[in-house]
């Protein structure tokens, strides 16, 4: 298998742009890639396509993104992991403050 020349955090970078709106043939020019080539990054790291007015906010280098947010609505997706051994932290405990108080 050919080794790619960028890191899995390079790649997620120039995903992220392409979530802020570049387009995929700006792109494909910045990064001297092929358009293919950014399509099969988006497949291989969670499908960064999230769908109309979804951002994604949070993502380790395996690319699956782990907290995302509506645009228009008050929306908040974030994977938990209760199985972790590592207190709670601080801003953990607040983002779930934040969301929940505003939900009432």
């Amino acid at each position: 298998m050919k080794k790619s020349r960028f890191t899995d955090s390079q790649i997620m970078s120039v995903l992220k742009q392409l979530g802020a709106g570049v387009t995929v043939a700006e792109l494909s020019r910045e990064h001297n890639v092929s358009t293919a080539t950014l399509y099969q990054w988006r497949a291989k790291c969670g499908g960064m396509d999230l769908g109309r007015d979804l951002v994604a906010l949070a993502w380790p280098q395996d690319g699956v993104i782990e907290a995302l947010r509506h645009q228009q609505r008050p929306w908040l997706g974030i994977m938990w992991h209760p199985e972790r051994d590592t207190p709670i932290s601080n801003n953990d405990q607040n983002i779930i403050k934040e969301h929940f108080q505003g939900s009432q």
